[in-house]
């Protein structure tokens, strides 16, 4: 199965560490770029193949990792000359993806799930999105997403809340007649694709391992402490 990764986006968050010189995904965490450890994560699930979506400063992230050989993987990147949103980034890279599945990741976010427990749910589901959530004390920064007790997502709370409960780990298995109900660019995947399938086979698979997200400082700070070559 292919795995498409988000790594295209501006890091506004984080702008007083990038200073606007390198993509977010290439932020250095001991001697490496954190989407180096995304992409080693995927090849410890025989992710071969993989997509990446790239827009700001996207040289640097061609320059570096290439055809993905010496990592044993096979990349090949989908290159958004204007900014299109995470949903119109996915559809742009649409006809580079080889299966009627795929895997989605944002290539800013580490969630160290099972994968094959993941798509194994996702076809006994016959789901046509699935999100791996976590579990949160606080899901202020998140947003959170609501589920029923036959795993269906049911709502998406916006951010800004101080409530406990589960967030979207940023890893999904979608069915690629999804991507037909992106039309109009930029768009947003989370914003207003996601909620289009809430009564339309979306479901959400809760795991407890380790996540991070390197969206903010702060978490950026504790990734360098986490993370290990």
């Amino acid at each position: 199965m292919d795995a498409v990764i988000l790594a295209g986006g501006l890091g506004t968050r984080i702008r007083n560490i990038t200073k606007d010189k390198i993509p977010k995904s290439m932020l250095p965490i001991k001697g490496k770029p954190f989407l180096e450890y995304i992409i080693e994560y995927l090849k410890e699930y025989d992710v071969n193949r993989i997509i990446l979506c790239t827009g700001f400063k996207r040289e640097i992230i061609r320059d570096y990792f290439g055809s993905g050989k010496k990592y044993g993987v096979n990349i090949i990147y989908s290159e958004e000359e204007t900014p299109l949103g995470t949903a119109g980034a996915i559809k742009k890279a649409e006809p580079m993806i080889s299966g009627d599945k795929f895997l989605l990741l944002n290539g800013d976010t580490l969630f160290k799930i099972n994968l094959k427990e993941l798509i194994k749910f996702h076809k006994d589901k016959n789901a046509k999105i699935t999100i791996a959530l976590k579990y949160m004390d606080d899901t202020f920064r998140y947003g959170r997403v609501e589920i029923n007790a036959q795993f269906r997502v049911t709502n998406f709370v916006e951010k800004g809340v101080k409530e406990p409960g589960y967030i979207n780990g940023g890893v999904y298995v979608l069915n690629r007649t999804v991507l037909e109900v992106i039309n109009e660019f930029p768009a947003s995947f989370e914003k207003e694709v996601l909620p289009q399938f809430t009564q339309r086979r979306l479901y959400g698979k809760v795991f407890n391992d380790y996540f991070i997200d390197i969206g903010v400082p702060k978490d950026y700070e504790r990734a360098k402490q986490e993370l290990y070559i």
